[in-house]
């Protein structure tokens, strides 16, 4: 369980912006260089935490734009397969020779199928026990779920409404799988087996005998709980899940589309139509893989918090120029010239492109360090039933990193070459 020895995200975050920059370099420079950063990029970040296959799966969405723009489709199709297989390989060959030099044992990573496990648990019923073949899995499979079911983890004790389903099933997530299936499987598959690496691997055979037997049973049970987590997932991208923040999500990602297909529209500004087009695919992918498996916190998803953000300002600017124009194009009457001449916000002379794009850019980096500040504050004191989350001191590098690779997304889209 080495990717869960540190706190990742720590990692992850920075890495994933630095891909998400070097991916940008590739579509708008088609530089080869930036897509082999993409590739070595990809491959550190899922083999530090698998979460970042969205990674892989956004790497492969651009390769396929940018050689089906250019209607080169089978080198397209021939370029992802390689990059992505690349990438997939290496994974778990770094997997192999690490728990080679450790164990002795060329053996891949253990135990992430415990997620889809507990999302089978948590929508299962104690019937569903008689789909198990194996006996003794089958009682395993009755006293875990006996212990969450008579402690209220699953989902037949949430409440109504989605609020609370969502809240439901993220309170008692880890009450199922740290507390409960983790240490059971655990214990009754050292009990079978010599060794820790025969013991894991056995582990990982049970969990994959539960998942297969309820699974299919319950898939309407399932896509309901995804369908509420992916909404969850929107919500905590951009904002906190609360009653009223929730109605703030509703408003931004409204207004975030609208910017959108306002600029589509106009077509003018291919750049950030192409920034922020992949920022809400990113937001898709990621919120719908951490749902099938995971509930939408904030350190899953924070991932592409502030590249919604630069977004939506970054799609902001063309139209608020417009409306700095039209301001300055009004008629004035002779005698209120004078008055609206010593108002900087309406004197023509002030808002001129070059310092126009000053002021904003240097308003969209104080922006950057304003919320990384917050995220970061966010994740390191947000308790939870008295526990700290996240309180590592990798937050201490956060921002520095953020706005390193930040002020680099912005030299690729806008500075001159």
């Amino acid at each position: 369980m080495y990717s869960n020895s540190i706190l990742t995200e720590g990692i992850a975050i920075p890495c994933y912006f630095l891909f998400f920059r070097c991916l940008m370099e590739f579509l708008l420079h088609q530089r080869k260089k930036a897509l082999i950063f993409c590739c070595l990029l990809a491959f550190l970040l899922i083999s530090t935490r698998k979460q970042m296959a969205i990674a892989l799966i956004m790497l492969v969405i651009g390769i396929l734009y940018h050689f089906i723009k250019e209607r080169r489709y089978l080198k397209g199709i021939i370029i992802s397969f390689l990059c992505m297989a690349g990438i997939l390989l290496s994974t778990v060959l770094l997997d192999l020779g690490y728990n080679y030099v450790l164990c002795g044992e060329l053996t891949k990573h253990s135990g992430d199928t415990r997620f889809i496990t507990t999302m089978a648990l948590y929508t299962a019923d104690r019937n569903d026990a008689q789909f198990i073949n194996d006996k003794e899995i089958q009682n395993l499979f009755l006293q875990i779920y006996d212990i969450c079911d008579e402690n209220g983890y699953l989902k037949n004790s949430a409440g109504q409404g989605w609020l609370n389903r969502v809240s439901h099933f993220g309170d008692y997530y880890d009450c199922i799988q740290i507390d409960t299936l983790r240490p059971m499987v655990s214990q009754f598959a050292s009990e079978r087996r010599d060794n820790l690496v025969d013991a894991s691997e056995y582990g990982d055979q049970i969990m994959d005998t539960i998942n297969h037997s309820i699974i299919p049973h319950h898939i309407p049970e399932i896509l309901e709980t995804f369908a509420d987590n992916f909404l969850s997932g929107l919500v905590t991208t951009v904002a906190k899940r609360n009653s009223i923040l929730i109605w703030y999500s509703l408003f931004i990602y409204l207004f975030y589309f609208t910017l959108l297909a306002w600029h589509i529209w106009v077509g003018k500004n291919q750049k950030t139509i192409l920034f922020a087009t992949f920022t809400l695919i990113s937001i898709f992918v990621n919120v719908s893989l951490v749902s099938l498996v995971i509930f939408c916190q904030t350190r899953y998803t924070i991932y592409n918090m502030a590249l919604f953000y630069i977004s939506l300002l970054l799609m902001m600017q063309e139209p608020f120029h417009k409306l700095l124009n039209r301001i300055n194009s009004l008629s004035v009457k002779p005698r209120d010239k004078a008055f609206f001449c010593h108002i900087p916000f309406l004197n023509k002379g002030i808002f001129h492109s070059q310092l126009y794009d000053i002021i904003y850019h240097r308003l969209v980096f104080s922006f950057c360090n304003l919320s990384a500040k917050l995220f970061v504050f966010r994740l390191t004191f947000k308790p939870v039933k008295g526990r700290i989350l996240a309180h590592q001191t990798y937050v201490n590098l956060f921002p520095i990193g953020f706005i390193y690779i930040m002020h680099h997304i912005f030299c690729v889209l806008f500075m001159p070459r």
